[in-house]
């Protein structure tokens, strides 16, 4: 539909798009507690999100409140880390202490109006610090995670649910067609024979109100091509990383295989 093909051309710039075209500037700790207990700001997403007929229902004023506190806590918490390391360590740069904060507005704002959690703990989305490596200018990056494309595409007319997820070389999988449910059944549920390297596929599955379904698959060597271009984003010029907590490097790096998944079938089905 025209709909979905919108939030999909708006979610991948969203997700690459660099925001910052002025010069670095420092972000001082106080500065950022100060946008998030202004209370202009917080007017302003509160309005953005009952601009939005299906998640103003969602997000009364208190409820915008409670997420605008807790995402404000989760930036200031990561800001304080950075300037806590080396200033000259990449995972300094590399941080929300250089991301200026108009732009930071301006990421959130536009998530605020398609009607997203901004909460981090629901993982609808996230602001990513990106540097630009010709112009080392740090800026947002807007990444939408796996629940935020599935709220987006359950708003779509018609759509009941989806469901994105890998499967591994000891599972049971069977692609029934694009129409057709898969026949899948899991066979481990931890070890080593869930990790990376042993990934057959994945697949996505859309549920319509009619009780129709779409489905589409991906290969393992294709999920792996993917999770290591994301990778290269959060690598230094030696190969190191810098940032250990990233998702990409610890063991929640399963739930980013299904973030791929559902990437993959988010442009699939509007592609349809």
């Amino acid at each position: 539909s025209g709909y979905c093909e919108e939030v999909a051309n708006k979610c991948e710039v969203f997700m690459n798009l660099i925001v910052n075209q002025k010069m670095p500037v420092r972000t001082d700790l106080a500065d950022i507690q100060s946008l998030f207990t202004s209370a202009e700001f917080k007017s302003q997403l509160i309005k953005a999100y009952s601009s939005n007929v299906v998640a103003r229902p969602m997000f009364q004023a208190d409820d915008v409140e409670t997420m605008f506190i807790n995402l404000g806590r989760h930036i200031f918490r990561e800001a304080k880390n950075a300037m806590q390391t080396n200033s000259q360590n990449r995972g300094y740069a590399l941080s929300m202490v250089n991301v200026p904060l108009e732009d930071l507005k301006r990421s959130i704002m536009a998530m605020a109006y398609y009607g997203l959690d901004l909460t981090p703990e629901r993982q609808h989305v996230y602001f990513q610090p990106v540097i630009n490596d010709i112009t080392q200018i740090v800026g947002v990056s807007t990444i939408l995670g796996v629940k935020g494309m599935s709220n987006l595409m359950s708003r779509v007319e018609g759509v009941r649910g989806v469901e994105a997820r890998c499967f591994y070389k000891t599972d049971n999988f069977v692609f029934n067609g694009n129409f057709e449910k898969p026949t899948f059944s899991r066979s481990v549920f931890s070890g080593a024979q869930r990790d990376e390297d042993n990934i057959e596929g994945g697949y996505f599955l859309m549920h319509y109100v009619d009780g129709g379904v779409f489905c589409s698959d991906i290969s393992g060597d294709r999920l792996r091509e993917m999770a290591a271009d994301a990778r290269m984003r959060y690598l230094g010029h030696d190969g190191s990383i810098d940032d250990e907590t990233n998702p990409w490097f610890n063991s929640h790096k399963e739930v980013m295989f299904d973030h791929l998944v559902m990437r993959h079938g988010f442009r699939q089905v509007c592609d349809k």
